[in-house]
């Protein structure tokens, strides 16, 4: 999760391009808290993005995926100072199922909603993972307040997102 691939949309057309864009670089990307690292690789995760209201920031949040086990932490990769951030390492809340608090799980979707809401959809959960499909429902995440909520609002989803306490320790900014 160090290396982060960049394709540049602006370079359409632009010899050994792709009509849609080239890839530009890699950025290599660094944990905000040397003692808990960077997040582990995975597939199967979510993600979604949000700016900040001066567009001078955008962070990349990921939740859960699959690799060596099934995840259900929380992570911010910042742009542009492409540092993780460890939002909820996911240790805390029930362990089984609920209608606020998604257990680890891999193959779902992950979809801003307004300026600060998140809803997530499907997947597969533990401790059930002989299930095909997570049969809970969905799940919402207020961007603002970090952290799952009971229902979806949205007089809540149409509030401006404000970078979070945590994020702005790490990169400051306004």
């Amino acid at each position: 999760m160090s290396n982060i691939d960049i394709f540049n949309l602006n370079q359409a057309g632009v010899q050994k391009a792709s009509p849609e864009g080239v890839w530009a670089s890699t950025q290599i990307a660094t944990a905000a808290n040397s003692t808990i690292g960077l997040p582990v690789p995975r597939s199967n995760a979510c993600v979604w993005v949000v700016g900040a209201p001066d567009n001078s920031t955008y962070q990349i949040f990921m939740f859960g995926g699959i690799e060596y086990g099934v995840y259900r932490d929380l992570w911010v990769l910042s742009i542009p100072s492409f540092q993780w951030i460890l939002i909820d390492d996911g240790k805390v809340g029930p362990r089984m199922p609920d209608t606020t608090h998604p257990l680890e799980r891999e193959g779902h979707t992950c979809n801003l909603i307004g300026n600060s809401m998140m809803i997530m959809f499907g997947g597969r959960e533990l401790p059930n993972f002989s299930r095909t499909c997570e049969t809970t429902g969905i799940y919402a995440y207020n961007l603002n307040k970090l952290s799952w909520v009971e229902t979806f609002d949205p007089d809540v989803a149409a509030q401006q997102y404000n970078v979070s306490q945590a994020v702005y320790n790490v990169i400051g900014g306004k």
